[in-house]
């Protein structure tokens, strides 16, 4: 019994993490506050197969691909030029990515901040 736990153990341990590429399940719920009005904004996100409230899932499904669920990973785009107006936006992102937990939490200086680096596994539709 031993020996057949050991190898199931064994068989986990080394069993190879998924391509970036790959189909991997991922349940998430993504909030977005615009902090000023009070205005929140919700949607659910499912990936293999994509699904969800969320507007754009597939291309968002295929970001967190890219980025392996690394949710740490979400940064400004590379010359991205937005003004320096403060009208923070908070994000909120809670859920599993292919069995693990993930959570992810950051404010945004501005819609042009959220949008040029969360976009678009966060979807933003005001002002830019």
């Amino acid at each position: 019994m031993y020996a057949a736990a050991l190898a199931i153990g064994l068989a986990t341990a080394i069993t190879p993490a998924p391509a970036p590429g790959a189909d991997v399940p991922v349940r998430l719920v993504i909030s977005r506050a615009h902090v000023h009005p009070g205005d929140v904004q919700s949607w659910s996100l499912k990936c293999a197969p994509t699904g969800g409230s969320h507007p754009a899932a597939e291309k968002a499904c295929a970001m967190l691909r890219a980025i392996r669920g690394d949710l740490d990973k979400i940064r400004p785009r590379p010359g991205l030029v937005c003004t320096t107006e403060h009208d923070p936006y908070d994000v909120r992102i809670r859920g599993v990515y292919d069995g693990r937990p993930v959570v992810f939490a950051q404010r945004y200086a501005n819609g042009c901040v959220l949008e040029g680096s969360a976009a678009p596994i966060v979807p933003h539709d005001g002002p830019r």
